[in-house]
């Protein structure tokens, strides 16, 4: 059961959540990463939303989607424009999330991710993304999340603070308001630097797993804060859960000897 849908598993994480560590440890930032570790997953989200005929036939008033993978091929090939159907007012979405490991010439490793939008989506409310990782290492530094967007009138724009940041022994997130206006491009990257839980053993696997949760109906600042990342991706309270579609995470993965 994948694990933002478990609420035993998120009861679990949430249990396990640490404040980062206070020690001081320098991160060599002008040394450069090295893709060591990389996947691309590729998806489509059909979403009913709540003034459907579909859904008032049903008596329900909740968004309900359901999000599948596809190939580059079908992604490649799908619209570029507004995916709302006005006869049924169901929307089709299609993004692409890229999950990395990077490696430096010091011995250090960074996790990123980066989510691109093949079209707007309608609902811009607050949106989850987060990199889950194994307790055998920890948050050394340099966590950030940037915004990339370009308005139809050929303006661009990169956003990198105004993110809510979330830290735990498991994973890192950012919860952060999507763009209004009418878009021509989206994307989000998030990232951070690890290292070893335990400087005294040798890690021989590492993932990074990247996950994105889209808000299909507005949601409250403070509400979107209930959420967890854990090591297979992004968990949210059942509070919020109802809000938000649900992907499989893009996960890379390294072994070696660190």
């Amino acid at each position: 059961m994948k694990f933002k849908k478990s609420i035993l598993a998120f009861i679990l994480l949430f249990a396990c959540m640490t404040k980062v560590n206070a020690e001081i440890i320098t991160v060599t930032e002008d040394s450069e990463f090295k893709v060591v570790a990389q996947t691309t997953k590729y998806y489509k989200t059909t979403s009913v939303l709540g003034n459907s005929d579909i859904m008032v036939a049903a008596e329900m008033n909740e968004v309900s989607s359901i999000t599948v993978e596809i190939s580059e091929e079908e992604y490649r090939n799908a619209p570029t424009e507004d995916g709302i159907s006005p006869q049924t007012y169901t929307e089709t979405s299609y993004k692409r999330l890229v999950s990395t490991i990077w490696q430096n010439a010091y011995d250090q490793f960074k996790y990123s991710a980066t989510l691109t939008w093949k079209n707007m989506p309608a609902t811009r409310s607050y949106d989850i993304m987060g990199l889950g990782f194994y307790a055998s290492v920890k948050i050394l530094g340099g966590e950030s999340l940037k915004q990339n967007y370009c308005m139809k009138d050929g303006t661009c724009y990169t956003k990198t603070a105004g993110f809510y940041n979330y830290r735990g022994k498991f994973g890192y997130g950012a919860m952060f308001q999507l763009p209004s206006g009418e878009l021509s491009s989206l994307s989000q990257d998030i990232q951070v630097i690890v290292a070893k839980t335990d400087p005294n053993t040798t890690v021989i696997e590492q993932v990074c797993a990247a996950d994105y949760s889209h808000a299909q109906k507005v949601i409250s600042y403070n509400l979107a804060k209930e959420f967890a990342v854990g090591s297979d991706g992004i968990g949210l309270y059942a509070s919020i859960d109802p809000y938000y579609d649900s992907m499989a995470s893009a996960i890379a993965k390294w072994n070696g000897k660190w």
